[in-house]
């Protein structure tokens, strides 16, 4: 569904994203393992069309969408939960959702994606009308992630989801991400977090300083030395 093939990412004359390859297959929940600065927020910039490739390609249900407008891919159904929310704060929890379902292709999806979005986080739906500012973190991050899905997305890619949130608000958070995956929706997830991406997802990648340095199945890369060792702490 998603392929990306020898893509370079230049800031100026540093290169951040060198030669990546990386697919997404259609039902699959995939990884991208790396720390701060490694280079998964502008691979997913530029997969959101924000940040302009310099060479390769990125083909979406098998379409060149590099050059295209971060608009277009939306419309496409590619949809990025960024990194920190984004959210409107000022603005309440349905107002933020309902803000999610503003492109053309979901609009008629809305009813049906805001039930969804409430029956995986209840707690949005009692607080439909509280300004998103006053919620707690983890909170916010149900709510970025419920406006994404309020776009009705064929693939979902998320942004460090697990970022700032104690460990069971974290762990309740991918518990939400695998029900949406067994709605059929494919999932990229860029994370730092390897405990609770690692057990969530069949196969992924490692990106270190712009380069995917390792990939394979999540067993094959918990059991990689460098993982044990870099990522685990073991």
């Amino acid at each position: 569904m998603l392929q990306i093939t020898e893509v370079d990412i230049y800031y100026g004359d540093v290169q951040a994203i060198k030669e990546v390859d990386l697919n997404v297959g259609e039902n699959e929940i995939v990884f991208l393992l790396g720390s701060n600065g490694g280079g998964k927020s502008s691979l997913l910039r530029a997969i959101s069309g924000i940040v302009p490739i310099q060479n390769g390609q990125i083909l979406f249900k098998n379409e060149r969408i590099d050059g295209l407008t971060p608009w277009d891919i939306a419309e496409l159904g590619l949809i990025q939960v960024p990194e920190n929310r984004q959210l409107f704060p000022l603005m309440t929890v349905l107002e933020n959702l309902q803000l999610g379902a503003y492109s053309r292709r979901a609009r008629g999806r809305k009813e049906k994606e805001l039930e969804l979005v409430f029956e995986l986080f209840p707690i949005l739906k009692e607080r439909a009308n509280q300004v998103a500012g006053t919620l707690s973190g983890g909170e916010q991050q149900m709510l970025a992630l419920g406006r994404g899905l309020m776009s009705a997305p064929s693939l979902l890619m998320l942004d460090e989801p697990s970022f700032g949130l104690a460990p069971k608000v974290t762990y309740m958070l991918f518990d939400a991400i695998a029900a949406i995956s067994r709605q059929g929706i494919p999932i990229l997830v860029a994370e730092q977090n390897v405990n609770v991406v690692l057990p969530l997802a069949k196969r992924g990648y490692v990106i270190e300083t712009g380069q995917i340095v390792l990939e394979g199945t999540s067993k094959e890369l918990t059991n990689n030395d460098h993982v044990r060792q870099a990522y685990l702490g073991m």
